[in-house]
């Protein structure tokens, strides 16, 4: 975290201004969030996010070059996953 960017987020932090980043990403995305949005943003150095941002589209990359089948038996996995998973919580 760089401190000095840590500190000046703080002293200027108001609920108007929280407000006004929830309509914009309800705006861009149209949706309005069901979670509360995070008050505790990390601050990155220019070279640390340039990695992230290489690593992910690295990621996209491979997964566009997946076959599509390869895709969509990942994605039936995922949801039978899931189902058990809330079945697990939410059973009685």
């Amino acid at each position: 975290m760089i401190q000095k960017y840590r500190k000046q987020f703080n002293e200027e932090f108001s609920s108007e201004k929280y407000d006004q980043i929830k309509s914009i990403l309800e705006e861009k995305s149209g949706v309005q969030p069901t979670f509360r949005l995070s008050e505790s943003p990390i601050f990155l150095t220019k070279e640390f996010k340039e990695k992230l941002v290489s690593a992910s589209e690295s990621i996209i990359d491979q997964i566009k070059n997946f076959p599509e089948e390869t895709l969509k038996i990942q994605f039936l996995k995922t949801v039978k996953f899931l189902m058990i998973q809330n079945s697990l919580i939410f059973s009685p």
